[in-house]
């Protein structure tokens, strides 16, 4: 019914890991707490949508694409660069945070075999 031990773990790990950023993030309002964990979400998910943009910067040189794929793929990454840039240092930190801890987690998935 739980599917695979390695679904299980990882969920075991998700759930660490979230709480973890829930402790660490406490603050003396609910609000503000809730606040500083959606900017972290914000950041990562522009982290996101800017390697989706160097995507399609780079399937746009592989065919004949109009020039609009890479000026909207310029576009996207300027402003997605622009918005984290201005987030604030300690989200920033934060973010780079999220991002170290779970690197070799993401790395360590990568090599066992489904």
């Amino acid at each position: 019914p739980w599917g695979s031990p390695r679904t299980v773990i990882t969920l075991a790990i998700a759930a660490v890991l979230m709480s973890l950023g829930v402790v660490a993030s406490v603050s003396p309002t609910l609000g503000q707490q809730f606040g500083e964990l959606i900017s972290v979400s914000v950041i990562l998910a522009l982290l996101l949508y800017i390697d989706a943009a160097c995507a399609l910067w780079h399937d746009a040189g592989l065919r004949p694409a109009p020039a609009r794929d890479r000026a909207f793929a310029a576009a996207a990454i300027a402003f997605c660069a622009f918005v984290i840039a201005f987030s604030g240092a300690q989200m920033l930190l934060w973010s780079a945070g999220v991002i170290i801890a779970a690197a070799p987690l993401y790395l360590l998935s990568r090599r066992r075999p489904a």
